[in-house]
């Protein structure tokens, strides 16, 4: 580990880092406690008191006394450490707590899909703790979401950005904020993962974002072009983890669907390629999401929906979502074992031996709660459940 040694420290070199502190603390524009720094910065007052006791003889004058108090000073004693023998409390202090199963699936080199549920808080939240537990390990992060490849500029820019009012106006200027048709993946949710990907990155973690869908194409055109450009990353930076957000159709690696037996998914061309290739399948208890679905007489109908696929093996083994529905009957007692370990109110991965069909295993999220698009929220109106709403 690397270690800090104090014996070149001058008292003209503490009088000046003091001067300094003290000059941007009274500009009022970057101390504690102001819009900037809590955007941006996260505290650790263990460290601060940490280092403060070592600097405080030097400040009055005795650098020698400094010296023999602080010797060679372990960085991690002062700073957020981020190398792979961190303790588990500071990165969950960090990130959240711990995502089980995450380190077996998310690894450097490889592609994890995440088959989710649009329109949900608790998706996007499992999400940004999944990206900062792995970039905390010193693992460069892409994080992919199902935004239009055109978004990919504005994505960019507000990274680099102060993440103020105006840098969020800027990035929801995109077309695809406003589509008369919001089914979730453009929710307030979603752009507070955006935000928090910001934060982690100016805190110095390895994150970075990818849009990868298409506008234009549908059906096996449209999965192909989005394998493409996830694949087109992955061979760019060898050393990252991909983390892909995406619809559970897309992220299946078993070719066809319900609704079209001949439809490649985009997991079965990833899966194709030489890359280590996971997919994973979203699970949840009866909630809400904001979805768009087929309501009376075939009208679309884009809002609030209760989340209630409910087909329990016994009352004990209720769970819903489509991933329960794809695993085989006599292999669905295996979910008992995660909830038996985790309960029903945590995040986790689980796969098991017997996954559910097209995927490796699944992501647990609780109860999901619905998210409204993001411009809703901008505007200031209050969303409300959809007039059509079908189960």
């Amino acid at each position: 580990m690397d270690t800090v040694n104090f014996t070149k420290l001058t008292r003209d070199d503490a009088v000046n880092f003091q001067i300094l502190s003290r000059e941007r603390l009274e500009l009022g524009e970057e101390g504690p406690g102001t819009p900037t720094f809590d955007r941006n910065f996260f505290r650790d007052l263990e460290a601060e008191n940490d280092l403060l006791a070592h600097l405080y003889p030097s400040l009055r004058g005795d650098v020698a006394a400094a010296t023999r108090e602080a010797g060679a000073l372990h960085a991690a004693s002062f700073a957020v450490h981020l190398a792979d023998e961190a303790p588990r409390a500071v990165r969950e202090a960090r990130c959240g707590e711990t995502l089980p199963g995450l380190d077996e699936m998310a690894k450097p080199g490889g592609i994890l899909l995440l088959g989710e549920l649009h329109g949900t808080q608790e998706v996007p939240r499992f999400m940004a703790r999944a990206v900062c537990q792995v970039a905390f390990e010193q693992v460069p992060v892409v994080l992919a979401l199902e935004l239009p490849v055109q978004e990919q500029p504005a994505l960019d820019a507000y990274l680099r950005s102060e993440g103020g009012p105006d840098d969020q106006r800027a990035l929801l200027m995109g077309a695809v904020w406003h589509r008369p048709r919001q089914d979730g993946r453009t929710s307030r949710a979603v752009l507070e993962l955006i935000e928090h990907v910001r934060v982690l990155n100016r805190q110095g973690l390895p994150v970075s974002l990818l849009a990868f869908d298409s506008l234009t194409l549908q059906g096996n055109a449209h999965e192909q072009a989005m394998a493409e450009r996830l694949l087109a990353r992955r061979a760019k930076e060898k050393g990252s983890a991909l983390l892909v957000l995406t619809g559970n159709a897309h992220a299946s690696t078993e070719r066809g669907t319900e609704w079209d037996p001949g439809l490649v998914p985009m997991g079965a061309l990833l899966a194709r390629s030489d890359y280590r290739v996971r997919a994973l399948d979203v699970l949840y208890d009866a909630g809400q999401a904001w979805t768009c679905r087929l309501g009376e007489k075939g009208a679309l109908s884009c809002g609030i929906h209760p989340e209630d696929y409910h087909l329990p093996h016994t009352a004990h083994e209720a769970v819903y979502g489509a991933a329960y529905r794809r695993f085989d009957r006599e292999h669905r007692s295996e979910l008992l074992a995660p909830f038996r370990l985790y309960g029903r109110d945590r995040f986790f991965i689980h796969g098991g031996q017997h996954p559910p069909r097209g995927f490796h295993g699944i992501f647990f999220i609780t109860r999901p709660t619905a998210s409204p698009p993001a411009d809703v929220l901008t505007l200031g109106t209050t969303p409300a459940p959809a007039a059509s709403a079908s189960p």
